[in-house]
């Protein structure tokens, strides 16, 4: 059976006589409202000048009740003062399920007709169907409404339903419901015989230990590939995702949030009390691949309750090729819809909309932001012909944690990398030859020079090296010399340089291609990449297989190459995926960059790789892992400190050997924190610098890239180009629960249009930073309309987009604002984060928020306060 919960919370108010625009805006005024007192809804009620639609009686009783009902429906929590209620929907092989409400006439003498009911939101999470027999509802009786649900819209606030009714003396009034509806799947089971009818939340088929679901397989072959090994090479063998798949007793844990009090049955409870006394204790060698474990099957999860959620139903699939009916794509407006990533290779079950056999297991074949291609079986095509509506199903693709599960499991073999200690390295390093630095920047600053010498020389070895590089020191330019340094020194050492990223990768394979030979360096890409995103250099030393054109790996190319460059996860590919690939240790050296931006479970991918000297580099003040789970974040109590999101850079920095002594100064045999800041002006530097680095940062930023900014006319305090512009907004949010700010957005407009006339910055010279998707969108759509073709070199992004990027201008629109019933601030209070946003630009800051909110917060407070104290300020 499937067991599916969605809770409704409603809060009611009526409104008579309104305009839709007085509708409309009474709505947007509650949005802040909705879980306080009714008295205050009430008030507001009365500022609009709106009566209660349920109270128009003299004796002051209602006229309609509107609650729901059914068979699958539990009603708890009423409470007639406020008009809450807590609205809780079981469904039983129904997708999506029904649910319904009842209208009863409890005060109008004769009888009540309904007129309309409106739901003011297009594509709503609930959808009337057509009214069973009459409208009238005579005194004390009632009528029946239904409505579908849509299990794709998993979360939406402020849900207007308005009911239009009439009396018999031709009297009208409006009842207007705000709901807010989430959809929360709980645990479920189901039978591998309703699987492949795809009833219920379909299963993905490596929730089975044993694969033998039937589905219609396509060949997974792409467009230009026709024979047995391309097929490999792509997609590779299926039998590797049901590799280590989580207990059934843990999913039960999770969902109970591990409390016991949750928990009914005995052994469930035995063990959740045994588990989270496991997890009570500190992180060892000897608990290290358990404790990690839960943590990825938590992630796990996490992504399955996503993948499940976001069921697309009833969108048109088209033919790219009437000739092929292998190949089809998404419709735009339906691939709009997706809220997740996909990747080339990642499962989609198909089935014909409104049929519940046969189910297809089709293969993303290519996906960009507004194109998505699948490859189906060609039974599919000859069925349905070239256009065909299609309910799809996703299935989450776990490449990336069985990775992790397998590095986990060979973690045993890393203990001096994971838990160094002074013991395992030479007390004082021997005389050291001089260095002839590639780059004149590195050999004269004292921080980079250090760091070079102390990993040429193999001072921490076999413990790694730390290269702490706060915003704008010139970390990865002090990697690249390194690695520079180590041919040089011996033409033997073979170096694997990984990052979590591909801009990354691109970025220190083109700069090493400045002095190496397209011989020596060799990029590797994950096979679902697609090739057109990839510059001409970085393709240059891309294995590419000739006849597929997909990514490959080439063992003799691996070989040979000096320099070998991936990704954490693409680095799996040569150190798990071909393990016991070379009959000898295939790294000298292996440089794991921007560290702090990975889980440790992915940070071990490089590490197997028999390498002597570990260097570790980042910043762990800046953002972190990306963590999907709440139940593995350090500040849950399962964890105490050390969850997913504690960075191994930030983990190893938290050991003796790494942190500094009472006067501040880092052991040089182990780590090096850089100083010198060659991105920023000074002011904009000096909050950051404060909060985080302990104000040993200095400002090294050439004059020539800040001196136009310096002197702009609009700056309220000369020669300091920074500007914290004060908008106190109305936040709103969007059907999938996103912020967004409009006064702020005009804001932003009119700053760009400024620098635009006065300064003339290039479209490409201006980055804005919002946190929220939708007013990222907002931003996006304003400036596209005002500024046309210019706009689109604009970088427009979340504070994750920019991490590790800089431009000349930067302009962060913070969104949230303040009234007498919010001061919540959400995860901008996340220093990480402050930190990132503030430490982007190089010539000029515009801070554009609410005052009187983000002076709640520590960080956003100090930068508040610096731009008060020097003139910075404006409203």
């Amino acid at each position: 059976a499937v067991e599916a919960t969605t809770a409704v919370e409603v809060t009611t108010t009526a409104v008579e006589a309104m305009t839709a625009v007085e509708v409309t805006d009474a709505i947007e005024t509650m949005d802040e409202l909705l879980s306080r007192d009714g008295e205050l809804i009430k008030k507001l009620m009365a500022a609009h000048g709106a009566k209660d639609g349920s109270h128009l009686t003299s004796d002051e009783k209602p006229l309609v009740e509107i609650f729901p009902h059914g068979s699958n429906c539990n009603l708890v929590n009423i409470d007639n003062r406020d008009n809450k209620m807590q609205w809780v929907v079981s469904s039983l092989f129904q997708i999506p399920p029904l649910v319904y409400m009842i209208i009863r006439n409890v005060g109008a003498v004769g009888c009540l007709h309904l007129r309309a009911v409106e739901i003011r939101r297009s594509n709503p999470a609930l959808k009337l169907q057509p009214i069973d027999g009459t409208n009238k509802i005579v005194q004390g009786g009632h009528i029946v409404l239904a409505f579908q649900t849509n299990w794709g819209k998993m979360w939406e606030p402020d849900l207007a339903i308005v009911f239009h009714f009439t009396d018999d003396n031709g009297q009208q009034f409006e009842s207007f419901r705000l709901l807010n509806v989430a959809h929360e799947p709980c645990d479920f089971k189901i039978s591998y015989a309703d699987v492949n009818h795809m009833t219920g939340i379909l299963q993905p088929e490596y929730m089975s230990h044993r694969p033998d679901i039937e589905y219609v397989v396509p060949a997974p072959i792409p467009l230009d590939c026709s024979n047995e090994k391309g097929v490999y090479e792509t997609y590779r063998p299926l039998e590797f995702s049901y590799q280590y798949h989580y207990p059934s007793y843990f999913r039960k844990l999770s969902l109970a949030n591990f409390d016991s009090k949750s928990l009914h049955k005995p052994k469930l409870i035995k063990k959740n009390k045994e588990l989270c006394d496991f997890l009570q204790k500190g992180l060892s060698m000897d608990n290290y691949e358990e404790r990690f474990k839960c943590m990825l099957w938590l992630q796990e999860i996490e992504q399955e309750i996503e993948c499940q959620t976001t069921n697309l139903m009833s969108v048109w699939l088209c033919s790219v090729d009437q000739y092929n009916l292998s190949t089809y794509q998404l419709k735009p407006a339906s691939n709009v819809q997706l809220g997740f990533s996909l990747v080339r290779g990642c499962t989609v079950f198909v089935r014909k909309a409104g049929q519940q056999r046969p189910v297809y297991r089709a293969l993303v074949h290519s996906t960009t932001k507004y194109k998505t291609v699948l490859r189906v079986d060609e039974s599919f095509g000859e069925m349905h012909g070239i256009n065909v509506s299609v309910d799809l199903q996703f299935a989450y693709n776990r490449r990336s944690l069985i990775r992790g599960h397998i590095a986990l499991k060979l973690a045993h073999t890393l203990n001096h990398i994971l838990f160094p200690c002074k013991l395992n390295q030479s007390a004082k390093p021997e005389e050291e030859e001089p260095l002839v630095f590639l780059d004149e920047r590195v050999g004269n600053n004292a921080e980079q020079r250090r760091a070079v010498h102390a990993i040429v020389n193999e001072h921490s070895a076999p413990s790694p090296y730390v290269v702490f590089g706060p915003p704008g020191t010139g970390k990865t330019t002090t990697l690249i010399e390194t690695i520079h340094q180590l041919l040089r020194k011996d033409p033997n050492n073979r170096i694997l340089y990984t990052a979590p990223s591909n801009s990354c990768c691109d970025h220190a394979t083109e700069t090493l291609l400045q002095h190496l030979d397209t011989n020596d360096v060799v990029r590797v890409n994950a096979t679902s990449r697609d090739g057109n995103t990839v510059s001409a250099t970085v393709y240059k030393v891309s294995m590419v297989h000739p006849l597929f054109k997909t990514f490959t790996i080439f063992q003799n190319r691996i070989s040979e190459a000096r320099v070998v460059i991936s990704t954490y996860q693409s680095a799996g590919r040569i150190t798990i995926d071909s393990w016991k690939l070379f009959d000898e240790p295939a790294f000298t050296h292996v440089f794991l960059d921007e560290c702090g931006q990975s889980t440790e479970p992915e940070a071990l991918i490089p590490l197997f790789s028999d390498a002597m000297v570990v260097v570790i580099a980042g910043d762990h003040k800046q953002l972190g892992p990306v963590v999907k789970s709440q139940q593995c974040l350090s500040e849950n109590k399962l964890f105490h400190g050390m969850g997913l999101d504690l960075s191994l850079l930030e983990r190893l920095t938290n050991r003796e050997m790494y942190k500094p002594d009472d006067n501040g100064v880092y052991n040089p045999l182990f780590i090096t924190k850089l100083l010198d800041n060659y991105r920023s002006h000074k002011a904009i530097l000096q909050v950051p610098n404060q909060l985080f680095y302990d104000s040993e940062l200095r400002a090294c930023v050439d004059n020539s890239v800040t001196e136009k900014f310096a002197n702009w006319s609009s700056l309220p305090s000369k020669n300091l180009p920074l500007i914290f512009h004060d908008v106190n907004g109305k936040q709103r949010r969007d059907s999938n629960c996103s912020f967004y700010n409009n006064t702020e957005v005009y804001t932003v407009r009119d700053y760009v249009e400024k620098l635009r006339k006065e300064l003339s910055v290039d479209a490409e010279d201006i980055g804005i930073i919002a946190p929220y998707r939708a007013q990222v969108e907002k931003i996006e759509a304003m400036l596209s309309k005002e500024f046309g073709v210019w706009s689109t070199g604009l970088c427009v992004g979340c504070t994750e987009v920019f991490q590790g990027d800089e431009r000349p201008v930067i302009i962060i629109s913070t969104t949230r604002a303040s009234n007498h019933y919010n001061q919540k601030i959400g995860f901008l209070r996340n220093p990480k984060r402050f930190n990132v946003a503030v430490t982007r630009a190089k010539g000029l800051l515009i801070v554009i928020g609410c005052s009187t909110l983000l002076s709640t917060d520590p960080n956003w407070g100090a930068l508040l306060r610096f731009c008060k104290e020097n003139q910075c300020f404006v409203r």
